[in-house]
């Protein structure tokens, strides 16, 4: 009776850490570019997740994954997210405190053929990002680490203050076509 007990135990403990790597569809949002120049759309992606069910928040991550459209070119066609093609990297770790969530901005560099802003402006979309994402997967409290080069860290860390603050509920980041005429 023993053995069987302990053998329930084992098989019920394999199979609930199987499931923890169970593949699923997991939702996020990316900064789209189109046109050479043109301003991101924050659009919202599906991905496929091979740890949904670990408790992590993986959807941050997919933020800054490639995005290849489709396309019946046969040319390659670069990468059009944003964020993913100026080398931002967003991951999300849950800890004893909460979900932490880390953008990393050490290694920006303006990718030329897709967009002609600031760095500043990349950092704003990113943090745009971030917030759709947390709102889509009902991520409601989280804390945030900015991660920048010596020049652009003042800037970043200014960012984000403004960004935890901020209003979730309402955009952070305003596409250029949804503000009011001046």
């Amino acid at each position: 009776m023993r053995y069987l007990l302990l053998t329930a135990a084992s098989v019920l403990l394999i199979c609930s850490t199987a499931r923890a790597s169970e593949d699923a569809i997991t939702y996020t949002v990316q900064a789209l570019t189109g046109l050479a120049g043109d301003t991101p759309r924050f659009e919202k992606v599906y991905c496929h997740d091979r740890y949904a069910m670990s408790g992590e928040p993986t959807s941050m991550a997919f933020i800054c994954s490639p995005h290849f459209p489709p396309t019946n070119s046969k040319e390659k066609m670069e990468d059009h997210n944003l964020l993913s093609a100026a080398g931002i990297r967003i991951s999300g770790t849950l800890t004893n405190e909460g979900v932490v969530i880390t953008l990393d901005a050490s290694k920006l560099t303006i990718p030329k053929s897709l967009y002609d802003g600031t760095e500043e402006s990349l950092i704003v979309f990113a943090l745009e990002c971030i917030r759709m994402t947390a709102n889509l997967n009902r991520i409601e409290s989280y804390s945030l680490k900015v991660v920048a080069t010596a020049e652009l860290d003042g800037a970043a860390q200014q960012l984000k203050e403004k960004f935890v603050v901020h209003d979730k509920s309402k955009r952070f980041a305003i596409h250029p076509a949804d503000e009011p005429n001046q």
